[in-house]
């Protein structure tokens, strides 16, 4: 079950309401502003979860985690964060390094284009060439998303940071590329299905 993201308020307001006040909990959650999502700060908050943008937005989903399994945030176009990567940005009092993660989330974001193309390509019929020339595009994401680890993990190894901060962000950081890895993954299955029908 998808929810999309409804405002409500009136539209001077800086904040935006969602409520999940349901029975049952949607997979996913919308969140139009990719933006948002991908480099705000989460804040838990009784049963509601705030994501604040940089510039004051706020979007407040109300009764976010009040079910059993929390339910994904996704942009529009796909890419997103899983429920459990919500709920230890939430939880997390430190300070993320949201510029981190925007090469991360654009490396993710190129995947799962790639990946998407793939899939649609392999629904109706294609050629070996489209869909080799969309994996190559997503093996350098996922061979870029490897470098940027590695560049992140360096700099948090070698950084100010407490022990407690380094745990949480590698945790972080590792969650992010493996998402990279199941979409490369991904990938390699529709290039053998197509070489195997073609």
């Amino acid at each position: 079950m998808f929810r999309e993201l409804v405002p409500s308020g009136d539209a001077n307001s800086r904040d935006t309401h969602v409520s999940l006040n349901s029975e049952s909990a949607p997979a996913r959650v919308v969140i139009a502003d990719a933006e948002l999502l991908l480099g705000g700060h989460f804040q838990k908050a009784g049963a509601d979860l705030i994501i604040t943008g940089k510039d004051g937005h706020k979007v407040v989903v109300s009764g976010y985690f009040n079910f059993d399994k929390t339910p994904d945030l996704v942009t529009a176009q796909g890419a997103g964060l899983s429920g459990h990567v919500v709920e230890r940005l939430s939880v997390y009092p430190g300070r993320i390094p949201h510029a981190a993660f925007q090469r991360q989330a654009q490396l993710m974001s190129q995947a799962v284009d790639a990946l998407m193309f793939m899939v649609k390509q392999l629904r109706g019929g294609t050629t070996i060439e489209k869909i080799r020339e969309a994996n190559d595009r997503l093996q350098f994401a996922e061979g870029e998303a490897d470098k940027v680890m590695l560049a992140l993990l360096k700099d948090l190894y070698h950084g100010p940071f407490e022990a407690k901060e380094l745990v949480v962000l590698q945790e972080l950081y590792e969650m992010v590329e493996q998402a990279v890895d199941r979409c490369r993954n991904a990938g390699n299955v529709v290039v053998q299905i197509v070489l195997k029908h073609s």
